[in-house]
């Protein structure tokens, strides 16, 4: 979802190489040498996920894969996640440098932590750490905003578990912050990626309800809110 609109955004002015998994294997570090030589790749852009029951190894033997063949690169930009600050608990416009005070209880957040901490002080390493990107192109089956809209299309009630109050970026903002950080020269380290005013998840169905035909019926099923996720974007 990512990688397809930074595509779609940047390749006017960049040269994208978009390689499937059957075309080259990101866990397989001597296969993606070869692929960066024969291409001649200058920066890799990152936001592969596989997830499942391996997702820890998954994620960490792609970035090594990478991360070994740094010599042949000037430049790599890591995804990582808001949940590598620990989601078990409230994340109220978290900072960096609160990286690794807290350790996730789910493997996808702590194999995205090690990652950050693998890339501390790595010149040519920036990681991104985004809380929500929603827009064209999510998958409408499991991504909140997009499921939301549809059921309103197809009149059909919306169920929201528990608030959470979120930080939403639209995925056409990421495209000039991604171009920022392919022309700077001499910024790296961790950002968090995050809008500075956040939201809850029955506001943004009171929006969808506000701009259509029909209002859905909503049920919110407990009262109480969930720990928020945001992330301060004062670094950023």
């Amino acid at each position: 979802f990512i990688g397809r609109n930074l595509y779609e955004g940047l390749n006017n002015k960049y040269k994208f190489f978009i390689p499937t998994h059957k075309e080259l294997d990101l866990m397989d570090e001597k296969t993606v040498r070869k692929y960066i030589i024969k291409n001649k790749i200058n920066i890799v852009i990152h936001t592969a996920v596989k997830g499942g029951d391996q997702v820890l190894e998954n994620i960490l033997r792609m970035f090594i894969s990478i991360y070994n063949n740094l010599d042949l690169l000037d430049k790599f930009i890591n995804f990582g996640s808001g949940a590598e600050y620990a989601k078990t608990r409230d994340l109220n416009k978290v900072k960096e440098t609160e990286l690794g005070y807290f350790i996730p209880q789910d493997n996808y957040g702590l194999g995205k932590l090690i990652c950050s901490q693998l890339s501390k002080g790595n010149k040519k390493i920036t990681t991104l750490l985004p809380f929500g990107i929603f827009g064209q192109g999510e998958d409408y089956r499991f991504k909140f905003i997009a499921n939301s809209i549809v059921k309103n299309l197809f009149g059909q009630p919306i169920k929201i578990k528990q608030d959470v109050i979120f930080d939403y970026l639209y995925i056409k903002d990421l495209i000039p912050i991604i171009k920022f950080f392919l022309e700077s020269k001499h910024v790296c380290g961790d950002f968090n990626i995050s809008t500075t005013k956040s939201i809850s998840l029955t506001k943004i169905v009171n929006l969808i309800n506000k701009n259509s035909r029909k209002p859905s019926k909503v049920t919110l099923i407990n009262k109480k809110y969930n720990y928020q996720y945001t992330g301060s974007n004062i670094k950023l």
